[in-house]
């Protein structure tokens, strides 16, 4: 509160996906309850981005254990999404020592030849640097847990200005 900020993110995806898609909004709601601002949770934003980007088919890409993953599967199928898709990543025993070469092959054998789009779910992995690249390689959006939060905290806090270096989703108006 101190601080002021123009948004909160909530940068857990898997809480989410244990939630479940019907009751994020509650989610949010507590969140935006406690802060008392404007909030968002990594999930929400993972949603907007694609439908900002037109996706109906969904490569997921994730990092979690079986357990996790089946939960991330649901909620986005749940969000209307159609997982085309998937592939999750072995032997993590913790996300925040895994590394973008990893993140780039879970991308590249999550992806199906019609999905609109891939998603590297998880707000710990590592994919910053490789957004890009994937983009090239696949020839579609490559979406991460991060990079949409920060697209959609950038859009609540009224900045649409274009960034480069974080994939298509960051230069779209």
């Amino acid at each position: 509160a101190a601080v002021n900020p123009a948004v909160v993110v909530l940068a857990f995806t898997a809480a989410s996906y244990a939630n479940g898609f019907a009751r994020e909004h509650v989610l949010a709601d507590h969140l935006a309850s406690l802060t008392a601002t404007r909030s968002v949770t990594a999930a929400q934003a993972i949603l907007a981005a694609l439908q900002h980007l037109g996706v109906k088919k969904l490569a997921l890409g994730t990092p979690y254990p079986e357990s996790i993953s089946a939960q991330g599967r649901a909620y986005w199928e749940a969000a209307g999404l159609r997982v085309v898709g998937y592939k999750r990543l072995a032997d993590v025993e913790n996300i925040y020592d895994e590394t973008e070469e990893r993140a780039y092959r879970l991308a590249r054998e999550a992806d199906a030849p019609d999905a609109d789009a891939v998603l590297l779910s998880g707000t710990g992995l590592p994919t910053v640097g490789v957004l890009e690249l994937l983009e090239r390689d696949l020839g579609k959006p490559v979406i991460s847990s991060n990079q949409a939060s920060l697209w959609l905290a950038l859009r609540m806090a009224g900045v649409r200005e274009p960034i480069a270096g974080f994939g298509r989703l960051l230069t779209t108006a």
